[in-house]
């Protein structure tokens, strides 16, 4: 389902829940047997209304705000925890947590380079360039000669 066709079941049922309190509202008005005990049952219903309808609102805030936040990556977890845990409070906090996250940003990690810290005595080394096997350090620096499974050659620098 895209985001078009959820938008329009959305309000699709949002009018059919309106004029089903609607059609409410003006049955029980026909009911009363005096326009005065008729404005006091429509208001107090349309009351009752408004504070469950927002108190039903504020329960599933959680869910909300995780369905319209594409990017979390507890998307899923807040909608469970909320809808099997939310009525303890402490989880529904726990839940709008979950759902208010953005995507996580990856972490990279960086390998520092070997510093080349030549030894002081000339002899066969591993390569510090990591072209070769071993490279021969002449007590002084680094020399272009090298070996390679066991074959002596030298490294055109």
């Amino acid at each position: 389902m895209t985001a078009d066709e959820a938008k329009t079941n959305g309000r699709s049922a949002l009018r059919i829940v309106l004029l089903v309190v609607l059609g409410i509202v003006v049955f029980s008005a026909a009911q009363s047997t005096s326009p005065r005990d008729a404005a006091g049952g429509v208001l107090g219903f349309i009351l009752i209304i408004v504070l469950v309808g927002g108190a039903g609102l504020l329960f599933f805030l959680p869910t909300i705000v995780a369905v319209r936040n594409p990017k979390c990556p507890y998307q899923g977890v807040a909608i469970i925890v909320n809808l099997l845990l939310g009525w303890t409070g402490l989880f529904w906090v726990v839940a709008l947590i979950l759902a208010v996250q953005g995507p996580r940003a990856p972490v990279v990690v960086m390998q520092q380079q070997p510093t080349l810290v030549p030894p002081t005595v000339a002899n066969w080394y591993p390569d510090p360039y990591r072209r070769y096997e071993q490279r021969y350090y002449d007590g002084a620096a680094w020399t272009p000669t090298v070996t390679s499974q066991g074959v002596i050659g030298t490294d055109p620098l």
